[in-house]
């Protein structure tokens, strides 16, 4: 299992995506609908 946050999310909280991205709804949103948006490619940057 990946030890990146970013990674560790449940698939079905997916509410849209497509080859280069996706979201999910925030878990604590400023505003109601919040979404957070993840790019499908993955940098280390440490």
């Amino acid at each position: 299992m990946s030890e990146c946050i970013f990674c560790n999310y449940n698939k079905s909280e997916i509410i849209v995506e497509n080859k280069y991205t996706f979201a999910i709804l925030d878990h604590f949103p400023v505003n109601e609908g919040h979404c957070l948006i993840f790019s499908m490619n993955q940098r280390d940057i440490t």
